[in-house]
């Protein structure tokens, strides 16, 4: 079981280019967010392989994984769309 909220990177060019973290609550399930790729690298499918990589070894866990985004990040929503991923709901503002 993870440790905290575990924090994924790819470098490139001796920089990191793209993070995402993975937030676990509980044993069965988790939630991918704060996905992020440098916008000098955006467009070259950073952002949907840090998704791929981080829901595979999450579902190798046997955990249901969720994608949390805001509703406006328009971008963010294709690339998890291509994944595989569908709309669960809303939650509205969280503040």
């Amino acid at each position: 079981m993870y440790e905290g909220k575990p924090f994924y990177g790819m470098i490139a060019d001796n920089q990191v280019v793209a993070l995402g973290e993975a937030l676990v609550e509980c044993e069965r399930s988790a939630a991918i967010q704060q996905v992020y790729t440098v916008a000098a690298y955006r467009g070259q499918g950073l952002g949907s392989a840090m998704v791929s990589a981080i829901s595979e070894r999450l579902f190798g866990e046997g955990k249901m994984t969720v994608y949390w985004v805001a509703e406006d990040n328009h971008s963010s929503i294709r690339i998890v769309q291509k994944l595989g991923f569908e709309f669960a709901m809303s939650l509205g503002c969280l503040e």
